[in-house]
């Protein structure tokens, strides 16, 4: 059950979910356990994007496709619920939390940032040598969301999406493994 197991077979659910496993899981955890439905938000562009998502991860990519995105969605559920994560969050927090699981490698080149920047590749030279992938993938899923097929958080208030954005940006900029190290070492100082 991949609402409370940690032993959770990914690879099986994919194979049986025929390449939705990463739209199905996302679309369960999302309008399952976050404030949306209290939102009101429009569940048909919900599925409409977690779909369009899911095809921006290509399969051919060894490791930066929809698998494993499936996997970090389940694990991110797994924190949220059932490791009490949640219960230190606002609703907001937690919706932008599944979001960014969901679109942390969207449009993965199957490449690293250092690469790019080595390469001047056009998305590091977009955002100057500073986290070129995350940035794309970022800046990608929000065009996909600002479709009108696609944006069920149009009714989102100023003041939602002044905590929504900020959230997504902080947890995607965070998986850019060169902030590894100084993200560690914050622990390290609590511990």
């Amino acid at each position: 059950d991949a609402e409370t197991n940690w032993q959770f077979d990914i690879f099986g659910f994919a194979e049986q979910a025929q390449g939705n496993a990463l739209s199905l899981l996302s679309f369960h955890f999302m309008q399952k356990f976050t404030g949306l439905d209290r939102m009101g938000f429009d569940r048909s562009k919900l599925a409409t994007f977690v779909r369009v998502i899911e095809k921006g991860y290509d399969a051919k990519n060894p490791y930066h496709n929809s698998i494993h995105v499936a996997s970090v969605v389940q694990m991110t559920h797994l924190l949220l619920q059932q490791a009490g994560v949640a219960k230190i969050m606002s609703e907001t927090q937690i919706i932008a939390t599944y979001y960014a699981a969901l679109t942390h490698d969207f449009e993965h080149l199957g490449v690293n940032n250092d690469y790019l920047i080595k390469s001047f590749h056009p998305l590091a030279v977009m955002y100057n040598d500073i986290s070129p992938l995350e940035n794309h993938h970022l800046a990608a899923a929000v065009r996909v969301m600002q479709r009108p097929e696609c944006h069920y958080l149009k009714d989102f208030s100023p003041e939602t999406m002044a905590l929504f954005r900020p959230t997504v940006i902080q947890e995607v900029l965070g998986t850019d493994m060169k902030k590894h190290f100084e993200i560690l070492s914050r622990f390290q100082v609590i511990t």
